[in-house]
């Protein structure tokens, strides 16, 4: 359980200092490799564009949804064991459990949408929602 708290305090203070654009690009390079427009989807490309010229860091709201992001895919990558290919599959399948959203979609939408799909994984690992 201390473990757990540790990260998030770690997670907090990465939000309350902002992420620096490479994390996002980084992130979004993992989520979606060979996708370079991916990352707008999170950060618009002129705001990216304009953190990147004054060598800043992301500001809170832009912080939260790159964690959030974090969240679903290490979610996903524990759901599938580790197997990205198949946690790729698995967030731009449309589900009918999501009424046929994607896990990906819902999560891009905002920050409790991706505590939502967060939830949905677990419950899928825990069998309950398949």
């Amino acid at each position: 359980m201390l473990h757990s708290s540790l990260l998030n305090i770690a997670a907090l203070d990465a939000v309350r200092e902002g992420y620096r654009p490479i994390d996002l690009e980084q992130l979004a390079e993992e989520i979606e490799p060979g996708e370079s427009l991916f990352k707008y989807r999170i950060v618009p490309k002129p705001t990216l564009a304009r953190v990147k010229a004054r060598k800043a860091r992301l500001t809170r709201e832009q912080s939260e949804k790159v964690l959030a992001l974090r969240r679903v895919w290490s979610a996903a990558l524990d759901l599938w064991h580790d197997d990205a290919d198949a946690a790729r599959r698995f967030l731009n399948r449309p589900n009918p459990l999501l009424e046929g959203a994607t896990p990906l979609n819902i999560t891009l939408a905002s920050v409790t949408g991706a505590q939502l799909v967060v939830e949905f994984i677990g419950q899928s690992k825990a069998g309950v929602a398949a």
